[in-house]
């Protein structure tokens, strides 16, 4: 997951403790497919955000 989303240009912003229970969740089939996908869309973000000019 961290791969395709980095050569999308996005980054996972969420702690190695969330990300390890829901991987876990998903494993055990305790997290449907939609509730991952709303997982990752609450916790992506731009891997290089744009410098912001004076």
């Amino acid at each position: 997951m961290f791969v395709f989303l980095g050569l999308n240009g996005l980054d996972l912003d969420a702690p190695q403790e969330a990300v390890a229970t829901i991987v876990l969740g998903v494993a055990a089939k305790e997290i449907t497919e939609d509730s991952l996908v709303r997982w990752i869309a609450d916790h992506i973000k731009p891997l290089h955000a744009p410098a912001v000019a004076p």
